[in-house]
C-alpha cells in the first residue's frame, strides 16, 4: 500500500474513529513552500507539509505524519516533532496504518504500539490536557480571531509569543525576526486581534479599544507602517510634526523620535500632547537603533510612556553592538532567522562574490600625484577607513564603477552602499559615465543618488525605484538611509563600496535583497572590502565561525569597550545629518600611469550554512574526502552507491548545493561529481560525463540481450544530461516505467526475473561508469 492508499484506508478511518470530523483535519498542510530554486521540482521536494494537522475551532492541537505500511513508523518521528515545533503545537504523531507513535512535545512523554491497541486521542481528550494549564484571556479570546488570508506560521507564532506576554502582564517584549520576513505585518495582526479582543490597560478586557503608538526612526519606515496598517482607514493618524495639537480619538499613530522631540529635542512638547498613560501599547520600530540605551536621548520617549506596554521589533540578533536592546526589552519571546527563512522559503537565497581589488588600500607609487592640506606618506599603505576619511582618488572610484558594471547584471535592480553621501554622489556619476561607455541608452536616469541629504527628490526617485514595474532607475548609490525600510522586492545585486564597522548594519544592508520577488532565484552580494567574512557569520542565526585570530568560536578575543550610541544633531553648516561639508585636510591622488589597477573575483560558497571562502570550501572538501580513504577506495565507494557518499559529505557540511557550487567554480560542470572529488583531494584529472558513458557502453557491449544493451544505453543518455543523480534507486524505476510504462513490463522486457535482479542490473551499470581503478583522461 502506497502512503496516499494508506490514509485512505487506514489512518483517515481512525482519526474519524477517534471523533475528529472533517472540519477538524487540514490535509496536506504546507508549513512553507521550501527553498526557492530556479527547479520547480526541487522545490518541491523541499516544501515543508504536514500530511495532517488536527484542530478545535481555530486552535492547532497537533501533527500527524503518515508514512506506507511498508514501512517503519520511527521514519516520521522526527517530521512529525519538527512540523509540530514550527507550528507550536504540543502534539505530534507518527503512523504507517499499523503502528501508532505519540509525542507530547511539553513533557516529552512517548508512547506507541499497534494502532488499535493505542488509537489517537479524541479532540476532548487532547483539549483536556491542554486546558488543564491555564493560559491568559487575552490568549484565548484572540484565538477566536481568525488570521488574515496569507499570514505565515512563524507570523501567528510571533503574535501569539506577543500576547501570551501581554497577557500575562510583560511591560516590555522583544521579536527578532530577519529582514524580509513581514515584522509590520506581525504589528498589524496583533493590533488587530487587541482591538477587536477590545484589550486595553485602563479598563476589563472586552470593555475598551486600546491606543496604539507606532514609533519610529525614518519617515520611511513610518510610512510603510502607515501604508500597511489600512485596514484602520480613518482610525489611524500620522503624526508629522507638534505645530498643532493631532486629534485625540484614534487608534493609531505614527510617528518619528525626532518629530516628537523637535530639531532641539525639547522633552516638554509631546508631554503637552499626549498624557504618560494615552497609550495601551507602544510598538518600536527597529528598536536597536538606540531608544533602549540609557545615554540616548530617544530614550526620554520610552521613559515617559512607561505604563504602556512596549513591544520592540528587530531584525539583529543579540550581538556585542545591541546587548543594550536585549538589557531594556529582555529575551526575544520569538526568534526567526535568516538561515530559517532561506531554508524554508520565505527569503531569497543569496551569493556572495568578494572582490580583491589593487585600490582596496592604497600605497604611493612614483607618478602619483598628491595635492591637499597635509602631505602623503609614501611609506604608509593607506587602509579603506584612512581612504574615507583623508584621501579622494577619483581614479579608484571609477575602477570601481568599471567592475561593478562588469559583474552586476545591467538590467537588474541594485543598490551600492558607499562611504558617504559625497562618495555616493561620485559613485553615481562614475556608474552613469561607464554605463554611457557600455552602450546603456539614457544613462542619466539608470544610476541616481538617494541619501538623507536628497530630500523629497530622494523620496521619489525610491518610490520610482521600489516600484518593480518601473525600470529605471537600475542602481541606487547610498550611504546609511538605504540600510533599512527599503521595501524593494526585486533588488537582485547588492554592492559593498565600504567597510562596515557594525554587524547590525550588515545584517540590515544584507535584508535588502531577501525579498521574495516573482522568477528573483537569488541576489549575488558584491564585497569589495571583506565584510561578509568578518560579519555575516552569527551563532544561532547565520551558524558559527571560527575567529581567524583566536581560532575559536565564538571569538574570545578581547573587545574594545563599547561608547553609548548618541543621537548626531544636524551640522550648524550644511544642515544635513550626516555632514557633507568638503572634509578639511583632504588629499587629492591622481593616479601615475604606472600605478598597477586590476581585480580579482572570487564566490563565496555556502558551506553548512555559512559564507566561506572558495579557497577554504575546496581545502576542507580535501580533508573530508581523505578521510574517506584513497582514491581507489574513493572511485569503490562511489561505485557501490554514490548517494552513500553524498550523505556522508552531507554530514559534514558539504549538501548537494554546496556540491554544485564547487562544481561550477572549478568549471567542472560537464565532469562527474566524483571527479570532482578525485580532483580536489587527488589532483587527478577529471573526465567529462560523456567519456564516462563513452567507456561504460564499450564495457556493457557484454550484458545478455540487445533490450538490455539498448535499456542500458537510454540511461547512458540520460547520465551524460545529469550525471549520477539518473542512476539512483528511485531514478532507475522511474525510468524503468517512462520506457517500459510499469515496473512489471520492465522486468519482463528485459528479461529479468526479480527485483534482486534489475538491482543486479543498475549495480552493473554503475560499476562500468566507475571501475575499480579508473583510467585517467587523455
Amino acid at each position: 500500500m502506497n502512503e496516499a492508499e494508506t490514509r485512505r484506508s487506514l489512518i483517515d478511518p481512525a482519526l474519524h474513529q477517534a471523533g475528529w470530523d472533517e472540519a477538524s483535519i487540514r490535509r496536506e498542510f504546507v508549513i512553507a513552500p521550501g527553498r526557492v530554486t530556479p527547479d520547480a521540482q526541487e522545490r518541491e521536494r523541499q516544501k515543508r507539509q504536514a500530511d495532517y494537522v488536527l484542530f478545535a475551532g481555530e486552535r492547532r492541537v497537533a501533527v500527524v505524519e503518515a508514512k506506507r505500511t511498508m514501512r517503519s513508523v520511527a521514519e516520521g518521528i522526527p517530521q512529525a516533532r519538527d512540523y509540530a515545533q514550527r507550528l507550536g503545537v504540543r502534539f505530534a504523531f507518527a503512523t504507517n496504518g499499523r503502528d501508532l507513535f505519540a509525542i507530547d512535545l511539553e513533557s516529552e512523554q512517548s508512547q506507541g504500539g499497534p494502532l488499535g491497541e493505542h488509537n489517537f486521542p479524541s479532540p476532548g481528550e487532547l483539549l483536556e490536557r491542554l486546558e488543564a494549564k491555564p493560559e491568559p484571556a487575552l490568549v484565548s479570546a484572540c484565538r477566536r480571531i481568525p488570521w488574515r488570508a496569507g499570514t505565515r506560521y512563524y507570523q501567528e507564532r510571533a503574535v501569539e509569543a506577543a500576547l501570551r506576554a501581554i497577557g500575562e502582564g510583560a511591560p516590555r517584549l522583544l521579536l527578532t525576526l530577519a529582514t524580509g520576513t513581514g515584522k509590520t505585518r506581525i504589528a498589524c495582526q496583533l493590533v488587530q486581534k487587541v482591538c477587536a479582543a477590545k484589550w486595553s490597560l485602563r479598563a476589563p478586557l472586552g470593555e475598551r479599544t486600546p491606543r496604539v503608538l507606532f514609533l519610529a526612526h525614518r519617515n520611511n519606515l513610518a510610512d510603510q507602517a502607515f501604508e500597511a496598517f489600512d485596514d484602520f482607514k480613518d482610525a489611524r493618524f500620522r503624526l508629522e510634526s507638534l505645530t498643532e495639537k493631532p486629534p485625540q480619538d484614534r487608534i493609531l499613530y505614527f510617528t518619528l523620535y525626532q518629530t516628537l522631540l523637535g530639531t532641539h529635542y525639547d522633552e516638554t512638547r509631546y508631554q503637552t500632547v499626549f498624557r504618560p498613560d494615552f497609550f495601551d501599547l507602544v510598538i518600536v520600530d527597529e528598536c536597536h537603533y538606540g531608544s533602549s540605551n540609557d545615554e540616548c536621548r530617544w530614550r526620554a520617549i520610552l521613559d515617559y510612556f512607561t505604563g504602556a506596554v512596549q513591544l520592540g521589533l528587530t531584525a539583529t540578533p543579540r550581538c556585542d553592538e545591541n546587548g543594550d536592546t536585549y538589557a531594556y526589552f529582555g529575551e526575544p519571546r520569538y526568534v526567526y532567522s535568516l538561515k530559517e527563512g532561506i531554508e524554508d522559503g520565505f527569503l531569497t537565497p543569496f551569493r556572495a562574490k568578494r572582490c580583491r581589488s589593487t585600490l582596496a588600500t592604497y600605497r604611493y607609487q612614483e607618478g602619483d600625484l598628491c595635492e591637499g592640506e597635509d602631505a602623503i606618506d609614501p611609506k604608509h599603505e593607506y587602509s579603506p577607513v584612512e581612504i574615507a576619511r583623508g584621501l579622494f582618488i577619483p581614479e579608484r572610484d571609477r575602477h570601481f564603477a568599471q567592475e561593478i558594471c562588469g559583474q552586476i547584471p545591467l538590467d537588474q535592480k541594485a543598490i551600492v552602499f558607499c562611504q558617504d553621501q559625497n562618495h555616493a554622489a561620485f559613485m553615481a556619476q562614475a556608474l552613469r559615465e561607464e554605463a554611457a561607455r557600455r552602450g546603456i541608452e539614457h544613462p542619466a536616469d539608470f544610476c541616481a543618488r538617494v541619501t538623507s541629504g536628497d530630500g523629497e527628490q530622494g523620496d521619489a526617485t525610491l518610490r520610482q525605484f521600489r516600484d518593480s514595474g518601473q525600470e529605471r532607475p537600475v542602481i541606487l548609490t547610498t550611504s546609511e538611509k538605504l540600510t533599512t525600510g527599503v521595501d524593494a522586492c526585486n533588488v537582485r545585486s547588492i554592492v559593498l563600496l565600504r567597510e562596515i564597522q557594525s554587524r547590525i548594519a550588515f545584517k540590515q544592508i544584507l535584508g535588502r535583497g531577501t525579498r521574495l520577488y516573482d522568477g528573483k532565484y537569488a541576489f549575488t552580494v558584491y564585497d569589495f572590502f571583506n565584510n561578509i567574512e568578518r560579519h555575516l557569520q552569527d551563532p544561532n542565526w547565520d551558524g558559527e565561525v571560527v575567529c581567524p585570530k583566536c581560532g575559536e568560536a565564538p571569538c574570545v578575543c578581547p573587545k574594545p569597550e563599547r561608547k553609548p550610541a548618541a543621537e548626531p544633531n544636524p551640522c550648524h553648516v550644511c544642515g544635513q545629518t550626516p555632514c557633507v561639508c568638503p572634509k578639511p585636510g583632504l588629499i587629492y591622488v591622481t593616479l601615475g600611469e604606472g600605478h598597477a589597477i586590476h581585480a580579482v573575483w572570487t564566490e563565496d560558497v555556502e558551506l553548512d550554512g555559512r559564507m566561506v571562502s572558495l579557497e577554504s570550501a575546496l581545502r576542507r572538501l580535501m580533508e573530508t574526502v581523505v578521510k574517506l580513504g584513497d582514491e581507489a577506495e574513493l572511485s569503490s565507494r562511489w561505485a557501490d552507491e554514490p548517494l552513500d557518499v553524498l550523505n556522508l559529505l552531507a554530514d559534514q557540511g558539504f549538501s548537494q548545493r554546496t556540491l554544485d557550487q564547487l562544481q561550477r567554480a572549478l568549471d567542472c560542470e560537464p565532469c562527474d561529481m566524483l571527479d570532482l572529488l578525485r580532483q580536489v583531494a587527488y589532483g587527478c584529472v577529471p573526465l567529462s560525463r560523456a567519456d564516462r558513458a563513452r567507456r561504460a557502453r564499450e564495457t556493457l557491449t557484454s550484458l545478455a540481450t540487445p533490450e538490455q544493451r539498448a535499456f542500458a544505453d537510454f540511461l547512458l543518455k540520460q547520465y551524460e544530461q545529469a550525471g549520477y543523480a539518473t542512476l539512483t534507486k528511485d531514478a532507475f524505476v522511474n525510468a524503468l516505467n517512462q520506457r517500459y510504462h510499469s515496473l512489471f513490463e520492465g522486468q519482463k522486457a528485459l528479461t529479468l526475473s526479480n527485483l534482486p535482479s534489475l538491482n543486479a542490473f543498475r549495480l552493473a551499470l554503475l560499476q562500468a561508469l566507475y571501475p575499480a581503478q579508473p583510467a585517467s583522461a587523455s
